[in-house]
């Protein structure tokens, strides 16, 4: 069998094709998806099934939305204290925001929607059917996040 260069790089591309993760669905109206199922950008990093931010680095997810409408990103997150205790979120293209997530002395992750202090009283995005990209990104050293979970107004993670 002869390899040519055209071969490779086909066979190369293909194989990255392939590595790609397919976004997540929604089923009962909600995705829950592992932290670690998404694309970890360091210095974050992976550790004991959640991601570990810093202040810079991100993680993000993809998730297929099923009809335009109303719709909560929820955080499985852990705070370490008063430094180490946000994430900035962004969907899509629109503008970051920071989200406080709660400090948790026995250090397990709770469910939190991640609402920014900018939409103080409001976790709410209105969003379009079709594929829409989450992005945890740093702010600050320590926080984890373990699973991130979009769902409809209305429903909860679990």
């Amino acid at each position: 069998m002869k390899l040519t260069l055209a071969g490779i790089v086909f066979a190369v591309a293909l194989c990255a094709f392939a590595a790609d993760k397919a976004p997540a669905k929604l089923e009962n109206g909600k995705a829950v998806i592992a932290a670690t199922a998404g694309k970890v950008t360091e210095p974050f990093k992976v550790k004991d099934n959640c991601v570990i931010g810093d202040k810079s680095g991100n993680v993000a997810f993809e998730v297929e939305i099923p009809e335009d409408g109303e719709y909560v990103v929820w955080g499985s997150t852990c705070g370490f204290g008063g430094n180490a205790d946000s994430f900035f979120l962004q969907v899509d293209d629109q503008e970051a925001v920071t989200c406080d997530i709660a400090s948790n002395k026995d250090q397990k992750c709770r469910w939190n929607p991640m609402k920014g202090r900018e939409k103080a009283k409001d976790a709410k995005y209105k969003l379009t059917k079709g594929v829409h990209k989450i992005t945890v990104k740093g702010r600050e050293p320590g926080a984890a996040i373990d699973k991130v979970c979009v769902a409809k107004s209305g429903v909860k993670p679990e």
